[in-house]
């Protein structure tokens, strides 16, 4: 059982609001769902103590452009005195934004790891937990993390940690699977057995076990609704930073000579 009195989920119908919604739902907490293209349970969600927001932040492929305007808008509409967790992948710095634009509030983030097949095994029993604060929300932040899925490693920590926390993640992700590419190429050449040659190479305990497939869905290469979205995010947030990223353009570049090569984009990969 919660320690809020009522939850509200926006974006329930999707696969992390809907996640998060089964969870306290099946702990017999009072939660009430609101998904953008409905308007049922809408006043229910937004008067909820603890509001959390599972809404899309698009990678606009005309404009090259991030869009975190519907998190800005659904934010905007929650009332004065409540607690609002982010689980929507943002840039660093857009939860102390939304926290100094919206100060009657107090805002935490909280990235998601979830996997499309696996989504409520992952959800319930997450390896890791991440909570990141602002200067709003410190005080309540132990208590929210307290209403999540226990982890064997928890942490408090500022919001901007957890918000690259979040990418570090997803970006290993799409340069481990290059890596795992680039050897399978190498094994094609010298007509080698690579799936021998990475069972092998698995058995060291450093080795990254969950990015060692080449295959995602029937083709070569990553695709779905984070990798390449967050990829291509990334560099943009980069380089109005000046940070260097010639890593993860070789990385996309990659990505998209292999998806070419099987008629496909990042954009459509990004539906599959």
């Amino acid at each position: 059982m919660s320690h809020f009195r009522t939850i509200g989920v926006i974006g329930h119908l999707g696969m992390v609001g809907g996640t998060i919604y089964r969870y306290f739902k099946d702990k017999g907490s009072k939660v009430y769902g609101y998904d953008l293209i409905q308007t049922e349970n809408k006043k229910q969600v937004f008067n909820a103590k603890l509001i959390f927001v599972c809404v899309p932040t698009p990678f606009n492929w005309v404009t090259k452009k991030y869009d975190n305007s519907i998190v800005d808008k659904v934010v905007s509409q929650i009332s004065k005195n409540k607690i609002v967790v982010l689980k929507s992948t943002v840039t660093i710095g857009t939860t102390d934004k939304l926290q100094k634009k919206y100060p009657k509030l107090k805002i935490l983030f909280n990235p998601e790891f979830l996997s499309e097949t696996t989504c409520d095994a992952d959800f319930r029993s997450p390896d890791r937990q991440y909570l990141g604060y602002t200067d709003k929300s410190l005080t309540v932040a132990t208590k929210v993390l307290h209403n999540l899925p226990q982890a064997p490693y928890e942490i408090v920590l500022p919001a901007k940690e957890a918000e690259l926390l979040k990418y570090i993640h997803n970006l290993h992700g799409t340069v481990q699977i290059m890596l795992s590419n680039h050897f399978y190429e190498v094994c094609q050449k010298e007509k080698l057995d690579y799936q021998r040659v990475i069972d092998s190479a698995i058995a060291a305990k450093w080795f990254c076990r969950q990015y060692r497939k080449i295959n995602h869905k029937g083709y070569r290469g990553f695709g779905g609704k984070c990798f390449p979205k967050d990829l291509n995010t990334w560099i943009e947030y980069c380089q109005q930073k000046g940070i260097d990223v010639t890593l993860l353009r070789a990385t996309r570049r990659m990505n998209k000579r292999i998806l070419k090569e099987q008629k496909l984009t990042e954009r459509k990969v990004e539906k599959l």
